[in-house]
């Protein structure tokens, strides 16, 4: 969640007041944040009118497997999707050996954000991660913030929006997940079958993964198997520019958590 974490622990008024000052000094101003907050609301207006994190997903839901340009395999038979995220932030490339080589991945970071409530509606789930690419990772947090205060307010509820967030840590590094805020797990897994975007996906979109060999980080309390990442948007680098560079690339994409 990053710099916009302390907002979580202050009273709705002043988090709206400090959101709209911090968005003041935007480029884009303001709308920017109405943009994303549109986006949010609408993918919880389209799930069942329930306040976001309370959302039962359906046993029948599932990744689309068979999207990309190759299948990518599939979990256990009776394995069923226990988390639903929308994750946005930014691939990380290295150009350390010439300017001439092609960037090396080095992990990602990004927030995760709930969409539980639109498990079913395929085709708005399918659009956000293209929808959201044209704002920033920062825009889209503070946004969901302002939003999981103003729903708790109103439904007295804890679960919002911010699911946890999506990091690689150790040597060698490891995908790493962070769902601590929704009462989950850290865990890590590993790449166990990829393929590229579809090329109905935007331009320069990073594959489609699975991740398997999930172990926690701790305590185990959501018993993950599997990680599916797909509809992505964005993420792919261009070619380096010099040698010694850090490439940041922004992406989004939806997150299928099965247990």
């Amino acid at each position: 969640m990053g710099n916009y974490l302390f907002l979580l622990f202050l009273p709705l008024s002043l988090t709206v007041q400090l959101a709209n000052a911090m968005l003041g000094e935007l480029p884009v101003g303001v709308t920017v944040f109405d943009d994303a907050s549109t986006i949010l609301i609408s993918a919880q207006n389209l799930g069942r009118n329930s306040p976001p994190g309370v959302c039962r997903i359906p046993s029948d839901v599932q990744a689309p497997f068979n999207g990309g340009s190759t299948p990518l395999s599939t979990p256990p038979m009776d394995s069923i999707v226990t988390y639903l995220a929308l994750g946005v932030g930014y691939q990380n490339y290295t150009c350390d050996a010439s300017s001439t080589d092609p960037p090396v991945p080095i992990g990602a970071t990004a927030n995760l954000f709930d969409v539980s409530c639109m498990a079913e509606n395929t085709n708005f789930l399918a659009g956000l991660p293209r929808a959201l690419q044209y704002m920033s990772p920062d825009s889209v947090v503070l946004a969901a913030v302002v939003l999981d205060k103003f729903t708790a307010s109103i439904n007295d509820t804890t679960n919002g929006f911010l699911l946890g967030s999506h990091y690689f840590t150790g040597s060698p590094a490891q995908a790493t997940f962070d769902l601590s805020l929704m009462g989950g797990s850290i865990i890590q897994g590993a790449k166990l079958s990829s393929s590229t975007a579809p090329t109905t996906a935007p331009s320069m979109s990073v594959d489609w993964l699975r991740l398997g060999n999930i172990t926690p980080v701790g305590i185990d309390t959501t018993n993950i198997t599997d990680i599916y990442r797909v509809w992505t948007a964005g993420g792919q680098p261009g070619n380096c520019a010099k040698k010694a560079e850090t490439l940041t690339i922004k992406y989004s994409a939806i997150y299928f958590f099965y247990s």
